[in-house]
């Protein structure tokens, strides 16, 4: 089947998103749940499956199993995954909570540590999903030290400028926290008007890879198919990233068809996210590759001086903190010790009591780790 379609390899696909001009990215993303599946989301053929079962249960039906699913007309459909949630969901609030269930214990897998860091470093600057969960958010704060603008309302994401320099994440079809998420078939059938006015907005300056995906909802696959026939639309082409050996679907087969259209072939999301980032020669945020001197420097910005903790419930609390890393400067090797105390914030505490001899000590510590740290320095 692949055959029929234009190929790129993937090895061709990361030249492309490296070679910037000004540092302005030359795709937007599109991430689709595919992608979150090993960050422990459930995936969509497990919950048609689960709902399959339970439609035969809810039926009454005394044939087995096998035999009352052929009888469904809703069967194969491609559109079965938003026929089962309707048939199953009544109302918007109660799919919400469906969905929050299915992704409260997901962690960001590493191709979303991945990511993250390629969007701190403006490889992509807008990534669009139909997806509920919070990942690749939540991978740029806790990962990247990155804090990317989320826009999950059609009313809001008309404010959001092209040209803005801060991170997007756009979700197409809402956030789980909110009621007004769309994900049976008559609400994914089209996007909300704003939605669909800054989706082709972006399409007029980005090029497109879409990653994780597999093209099963009209609201998506149609203005899609509307851009790569049309004039002024993705620039730089339309990269698919489907996963080896996958079948295509219906829609994504006639898409596949069209002119600057190309499919890619990779082993994953975490995968193809990993070599993207080899070669874009990033090394891994502090966070992934020293977590102990993340947390060191994090505690050390967390220093309140004497002359601001002059409220009591401060005062202890901050004691509290300096008795604990103590106990642990204690239990430590003198080799991490050198590597993780926080001591700035030490030495503060003892600076703070009058204690300045010992301050000293930890400052200079701090000035042997960091000779050029010039905020080390005291001025009065």
């Amino acid at each position: 089947m692949a055959e029929m379609y234009a190929k790129k390899d993937r090895v061709h696909l990361m030249n492309l998103i490296k070679k910037r001009i000004n540092n302005t990215p030359n795709f937007a993303l599109l991430v689709g749940g595919g992608a979150s599946i090993s960050s422990g989301v459930k995936p969509t053929s497990q919950m048609i499956a689960e709902w399959r079962q339970q439609l035969h249960r809810q039926s009454g039906s005394t044939d087995n199993f096998d035999e009352w699913l052929k009888t469904q007309d809703w069967y194969g459909d491609e559109e079965e995954y938003s026929i089962l949630f309707g048939k199953l969901y009544d109302q918007r609030s109660q799919r919400r909570i469906y969905v929050e269930e299915c992704v409260k214990d997901a962690k960001p897998s590493w191709g979303y540590i991945y990511l993250a860091n390629i969007v701190a470093h403006n490889y992509f600057n807008v990534v669009f999903t139909p997806n509920f969960d919070d990942l690749l958010n939540e991978a740029c704060f806790m990962y990247a030290n990155c804090r990317p603008m989320v826009c999950a309302h059609d009313s809001a994401v008309a404010d959001i400028r092209v040209t803005s320099l801060r991170p997007k994440i756009i979700k197409l079809h809402g956030d789980f926290l909110y009621d007004s998420i769309k994900n049976t078939i008559g609400e994914t059938v089209s996007l909300e008007k704003n939605m669909q006015d800054k989706f082709m907005q972006f399409a007029r300056e980005y090029g497109l890879v879409v990653i994780g995906y597999g093209g099963s909802d009209r609201s998506i696959m149609d203005i899609l198919d509307m851009m790569v026939r049309s004039e002024g639309y993705l620039p730089h082409g339309l990269y698919w990233c489907i996963h080896k050996g996958s079948k295509v679907s219906k829609k994504l087969d006639r898409l596949l068809r069209r002119e600057r259209v190309y499919l890619v072939e990779i082993d994953g999301f975490d995968e193809f996210m990993a070599e993207l980032h080899k070669e874009l020669e990033l090394a891994l945020p502090d966070a992934v590759r020293d977590p102990y001197k993340a947390t060191t420097d994090r505690l050390n910005r967390f220093i309140v001086s004497n002359k601001d903790s002059a409220h009591p419930v401060i005062k202890k609390d901050v004691t509290e903190l300096e008795h604990q890393i103590k106990g642990f400067e204690k239990a430590i090797t003198r080799e991490a010790r050198e590597r993780l105390v926080p001591n700035v914030f030490l030495a503060e505490a003892q600076f703070a009591r009058g204690k300045y001899k010992e301050a000293v000590v930890y400052f200079e510590k701090e000035l042997v780790r960091k000779p050029n740290d010039s905020s080390l320095v005291k001025v009065d």
